[in-house]
């Protein structure tokens, strides 16, 4: 994976397999990241609510979290 090299890779952050902020700005905060999770999901949960499940997580483990965007992209075909 290419990564800009004016972005940080948080390594060890729990919970995300891969991590990347992008440069402090003036305001003082990282203004934009990309975040991959992965694994199998649970039995009997669908895709969506894994992924509201997450979001919910992220929230209350996050105290600046402020979700603008999000998507879905395959990787490697996926």
């Amino acid at each position: 994976i290419q990564v800009p090299q004016n972005w940080s890779s948080q390594g060890d952050l729990k919970g995300f397999d891969f991590f990347l902020t992008s440069p402090v700005g003036d305001n003082g905060h990282s203004d934009a990241n990309i975040s991959v999770i992965s694994g199998p999901l649970p039995p009997r949960v669908d895709l969506e609510a894994f992924y509201e499940q997450n979001i919910t997580n992220l929230k209350k483990n996050i105290a600046l979290l402020n979700v603008i965007d999000t998507g879905r992209e395959k990787i490697a075909g996926y």
